[in-house]
């Protein structure tokens, strides 16, 4: 009895580790990586957003997380509608403005741009703990969700208009 609790709990842990793409013992990828290029038409910098150190190859958490992408006036990008999910954006992700009426855009590490109403998905976790104020767009108090994979369009109905 006691060995098969033993053998229970010894792979309920790795388990664990493995659903969390546990890096231990690996070597951290190397931070210096290029600025990505704007893919689009001539634009400006929008404002600073809250980004964390993970990379594109990096381990991570993978619940699906997704909805429609919106942005506020100030141009803080968030998914939901009236009840935002706020988001921690992967390292080098930025916001800029484009076009003459200053519609902002979502630029991911690689280049790539969404905009206002794409509906979008994204490996990651909730945050179990609330913003201090320490994170650009994200507002104080709030649970944000956390991008731990490649964000991407949508392909669950769940995440559409």
């Amino acid at each position: 009895m006691r060995i098969s609790l033993l053998s229970l709990a010894l792979a309920i842990a790795l388990t664990s580790a493995a659903c969390t793409g546990s890096q231990e013992g690996r070597p951290k990828a190397s931070s210096a990586r290029p600025s990505p290029a704007p893919t689009a038409s001539p634009a400006s910098a929008g404002p600073e957003i809250g980004t964390s150190s993970w990379r594109e190859g990096d381990g991570g958490r993978m619940a699906l997380i997704g909805g429609v992408l919106h942005f506020t006036s100030r141009g803080c990008p968030y998914i939901g509608g009236s009840h935002p999910t706020w988001v921690v954006w992967p390292a080098n992700f930025s916001v800029d403005t484009y076009k003459k009426h200053h519609r902002y855009r979502l630029l991911t590490a690689d280049g790539r741009a969404f905009t206002d109403g794409t509906a979008i998905q994204f490996g990651g976790a909730a945050t179990g703990l609330r913003a201090g104020g320490g994170k650009p767009c994200i507002p104080p108090g709030v649970y944000p969700a956390v991008v731990e994979s490649t964000v991407t369009l949508a392909t669950s109905r769940l995440f559409s208009n």
